[in-house]
């Protein structure tokens, strides 16, 4: 166990996100034999997908949480370093990176922020088995598909959610999308869509 506020030996690469992008991420790099360090704070979106068919290689789809272990045991296999944490704080010296973990410091010679996205509008007493059940979903471009042939209503910012809009018309049947705020004169693509503000 490293010393409190002991400088470790410096990486090429230090990862910040253990989604798939940093996974990807890692696995690319040490196969060009890089040294990789990946901080997963075990809070990746990909986490509540229940089966997404946005993924090339499963043409039966694949579950948000299979993916993710499936990418681990690849990036490890490949000799990336993967640390259930968070980074507290980065710093930047002359020649590397100074990341802060706890009481320990860690040194990388590049940072890769892969640390995705924050959903900030929940539907009030939203139950977890509404996502899991596929009723609820959180991307357009990963779950778009698993939703062709039904009705779906947004719930979003005002611009996020009518150029989700604007995706969504070209699959679905029946758009519903509904925001806080929506500019002037931005009408929503077909007639398939309709717009609510709030």
């Amino acid at each position: 166990m490293p010393s409190a506020n002991k400088i470790e030996k410096t990486s090429d690469c230090l990862i910040i996100g253990a989604g798939p992008a940093g996974l990807v991420a890692a696995i690319y790099l040490s196969r060009y034999r890089r040294s990789v360090r990946l901080f997963d704070s075990g809070e990746s979106r990909a986490m509540n997908i229940p089966l997404s068919h946005n993924v090339a290689g499963f043409p039966d789809g694949i579950s948000g949480v299979d993916l993710l272990e499936r990418l681990r045991l690849q990036a490890q296999n490949a000799g990336v370093v993967i640390e259930k944490a968070k980074i507290n704080k980065l710093e930047k010296a002359p020649q590397y990176f100074i990341a802060n973990v706890g009481n320990r410091k860690i040194k990388s010679y590049s940072v890769l922020l892969a640390a995705g996205a924050i959903d900030n509008v929940t539907p009030a007493n939203l139950p977890i088995e509404a996502t899991w059940s596929g009723q609820v979903r959180w991307c357009p471009v990963c779950d778009g598909y698993e939703s062709t042939d039904r009705t779906v209503v947004v719930i979003g910012e005002a611009r996020q959610g009518v150029e989700h809009a604007y995706l969504h018309a070209r699959i679905e049947p029946g758009y519903s999308a509904r925001s806080r705020r929506v500019r002037k004169n931005r009408a929503l693509p077909t007639e398939k869509c309709r717009h609510q503000v709030n």
